[in-house]
Order: structure tokens, then C-alpha cells, then sequence
């Protein structure tokens, strides 16, 4: 329960559906070991007609300020020079032995270190996933009554401004953060029915 695959593969989903993104690289090839947790951005996208860079993060807790809370502090932690190159470093080592990535010349250049950090915020967009519990859907069981849609603006507007008044990063107003909320009705649960789904794909394959 405690484990961010799914809250990934759900900012994946979105990216790719509402974004029109690829996956520059998955994160698994970042894997040395059977169920290691795999550190750096949770997505690393594309978006070829803007040529975009999509270095994404995403939680999945039961307490939406909680995760917002971890969404800045990964901002904080990340978007600095040297853990950008690093990060830029791994991924392009990895890309190299892939040929099938539309115009990989351009991304590595991208993610040169020859690049300055300021330079490459232009090119890169942070799409910040935070997924959590919502009594909207148990107070309610229709989401296009009114009533259901003023409390659910109030909600979302109430953790937007704590994002934006506890983002304090010094680059902020270069990084081009798109903040997405997304409420469940309970957290738990979803988490262990896309276990169940997982499983019976796996015995599928087997």
C-alpha cells in the first residue's frame, strides 16, 4: 500500500491521454533488483510537435495536503542544477542504446550538461499528480449535481492555494508546473482493486 506504482502509472495515463506524450524512457529500466524502489521523477515524457520535455511526480495519499506536501518538497529536492544533470545523465546514458526514439539527438542535447538550468526550464513542463481521498463521492452520488460541483471547486481551489502558498521554490515563477489534482473515494481501495487487476493479468500471461 505504501508503494507509488500506481499513482505513476496513473500520471502516466493522464500525461499520455490529455497531453499527448510518449515515454522517453520507463522507469524500469532504472531497476537493479527484483521490487527495488526506483529513485528520480516518476515520468519522463515527451511531447514531439512542441518539443517538451515532461519530468513529472506523483503521490497517492489518503490526505490531499499531505501529498502536496510531498510534491513541493520533491520541486525542492529536484529542480536544482546538480540533481537535474545527474538525473540527465542516467537517463541519457540509458537512451543511448535505444534507436527507436523519435530524434533522440535533440533530447540528449536537451539534457546536456553544456545546457544551463535556466535554459532548459523552457523546455520542460512538471506536471505534479497528486491523488487522494474525497468525501465528495460519499457525501454525494451524483457528480453533475450542483451541488456536488461547488463543493468539488471549493475543494480544489483550497488545495491550489496551498500549493501556491507553500511553494517556495526561488525558481518558481520559471517552472512550468501543472498541478493535477485528482480525487478518489478512497485511496485503499483502489489501491487493492488495481492489485486484484494486476494479478488476474498476470495469471493471464502466465
Amino acid at each position: 500500500m505504501r508503494r507509488g506504482e500506481f499513482g505513476e502509472l496513473i500520471l502516466h495515463l493522464l500525461l499520455r491521454d490529455f497531453h499527448n506524450t510518449i515515454p522517453l524512457l520507463s522507469k524500469i529500466y532504472f531497476k537493479d533488483s527484483f521490487g527495488a524502489t526506483v529513485h528520480g521523477f516518476d515520468a519522463v515524457h515527451i511531447e514531439q510537435n512542441t518539443k517538451t520535455l515532461w519530468l513529472g511526480e506523483s503521490k497517492l495519499y489518503k490526505d490531499g495536503k499531505a501529498g502536496i506536501k510531498a510534491l513541493i518538497q520533491d520541486i525542492d529536492e529536484h529542480f536544482q542544477s546538480d540533481y537535474l544533470n545527474n538525473e540527465f545523465l542516467i537517463v541519457s546514458k540509458k537512451l543511448k542504446h535505444f534507436d527507436n526514439i523519435p530524434e533522440k539527438d535533440y533530447w540528449l542535447n536537451l539534457m546536456s550538461k553544456s545546457t544551463k538550468l535556466i535554459d532548459q526550464l523552457d523546455s520542460i513542463n512538471i506536471p505534479l499528480l497528486c491523488t487522494f481521498d474525497s468525501d465528495l463521492f460519499t457525501n454525494h452520488s451524483d457528480e453533475n449535481n450542483q451541488a456536488f460541483i461547488n463543493e468539488y471547486l471549493a475543494e480544489m481551489k483550497e488545495l491550489k492555494q496551498y500549493f501556491d502558498d507553500n511553494n517556495n521554490h526561488p525558481l518558481k515563477t520559471k517552472l512550468n508546473i501543472i498541478l493535477v489534482l485528482f480525487p478518489v473515494q478512497n485511496k485503499v481501495e483502489l489501491v487493492k482493486g488495481l492489485h486484484n487487476k494486476l494479478s488476474l493479468l498476470q495469471k493471464l500471461g502466465e
